[in-house]
């Protein structure tokens, strides 16, 4: 089973994705927005992608920690490969 953060991941992007569309829409052909919408697809869109970057600098220690967990023999310390003898 995998735990809720498996479950939710990149809804960011997914969040973006859709709030472009519809300030593009909104701008282009209801011709009722301005560089307001424009600022705040690109303030999600940066958002998002910050929050790409901390879900991947998260994800380097529990992989580890899920590394260690496998009950290995022995773990090389060096380049953190699990060598089972």
């Amino acid at each position: 089973m995998l735990s809720p953060t498996y479950q939710i991941r990149g809804w960011h992007l997914i969040l973006l994705s859709a709030v472009s569309i519809i300030f593009h829409h909104l701008w282009m052909n209801l011709e009722s927005g301005d560089a307001n919408f424009y600022y705040a697809s690109t303030l999600v869109g940066a958002i998002a992608n910050g929050l790409v970057w901390i879900d991947a600098v998260s994800a380097i220690p529990e992989r580890n920690s899920q590394i260690v967990d496998l009950d290995a023999k022995k773990i090389d310390k060096s380049n953190k490969v699990i060598i089972q003898t």
